[in-house]
């Protein structure tokens, strides 16, 4: 056990001072692509730069969430479409709270020649509505499946407005939505995820996380598997358009068994844990700049009907 190894138990173990369990309450779930095709976002007249809030439907009903265009300098610039990690507030700018977007990108963001559109997962107003709705599978993955139809519609209007490259990256839940939006619609032109991978079930089967699912959830490790684990629709997405990075002795997102999902695509691995790859926001953020005018896909994506 090295230093990032241990700075992840610990972090895992403190969180285990709560007593909320993820899925605690229930393991029961329809799949991502029932999710998604439920989905229903009507996003306000974007006027330029601020912050914007959407209720949307889902198969949870009425759900929040929210985007901020950061930084809107023209179409002839590319789009960004960031999305943060788990249980973090983050359009919360305050020097006491840690906020990876604001330190990897918006301190350099006049430096970043990029339309900058930050994103808000559902239940992330409080930490209170995020640990109570975790103990649901099904509000789980309706809050990944509206951020990354979200998502989705950010492209749309990128594409509406002509503007080339249209990139998605995010960091831990940031990533999986990054790698969601890629194996259903695949319609952005890159994709930079970070401390993600398409085997999501691992992080809450196997990984230090573990700890912190129901014990319904550790006993019935195929239903979750098969709710959670997105690796053959990933795999089967044709264009080779995914910069991934990993982080060597990360023990929540295991770079052993998220590595598989990326066969096909140049993966980076840095020699950090996940909460120390988290606190790296300067490569972090040269990850990012390295791929933001990667290569463009042209195929088709496949297409995800939402109501």
């Amino acid at each position: 056990m090295n230093f990032h190894t241990l700075l992840d138990s610990l972090a895992t173990r403190f969180a285990t001072l709560d007593k909320t369990r993820f899925f605690n309450y229930s393991d029961e779930s329809p799949s991502f692509i029932e999710h998604l095709a439920a989905v229903e976002l009507n996003l306000p007249n974007i006027q330029g730069e601020g912050y914007y809030k959407i209720t949307g439907a889902s198969m949870v009903g009425p759900i929040d969430t929210a985007f901020q265009i950061v930084q809107w300098l023209g179409s002839e610039f590319p789009v960004l479409i960031y999305h943060h990690n788990h249980n973090i507030r983050p359009f919360d700018y305050r020097p006491t709270r840690q906020n990876i977007l604001e330190n990897s990108i918006l301190t350099h963001k006049d430096a970043i020649p990029v339309n900058l559109f930050a994103l808000r997962a559902p239940y992330h107003d409080s930490f209170q509505d995020y640990s109570t709705e975790m103990g649901y599978l099904l509000n789980f993955m309706a809050m990944l499946s509206v951020s990354t139809a979200l998502v989705d519609s950010l492209v749309s209007i990128a594409h509406e407005r002509m503007i080339s490259p249209i990139v998605v990256s995010g960091i831990s839940l940031g990533g999986w939505v990054t790698n969601l939006h890629r194996a259903y619609f695949g319609s952005a032109d890159t994709y930079i995820p970070m401390l993600a991978g398409a085997a999501l079930e691992d992080v809450f089967l196997e990984s230090t996380y573990r700890v912190l699912t129901g014990m319904t959830t550790q006993q019935n490790p195929e239903k979750i598997k098969q709710a959670l684990n997105f690796e053959l629709q990933f795999l089967q997405a044709p264009e080779p358009n995914v910069f991934p990075l990993l982080a060597r002795y990360d023990q929540i997102v295991r770079v052993q068994r998220q590595r598989l999902s990326y066969a096909k695509h140049p993966l980076a691995i840095i020699n950090k844990g996940h909460i120390t790859a988290s606190l790296a926001t300067d490569k972090l953020r040269k990850h990012i700049l390295k791929h933001l005018y990667g290569s463009r896909g042209d195929s088709k994506p496949q297409i995800i009907q939402r109501k």
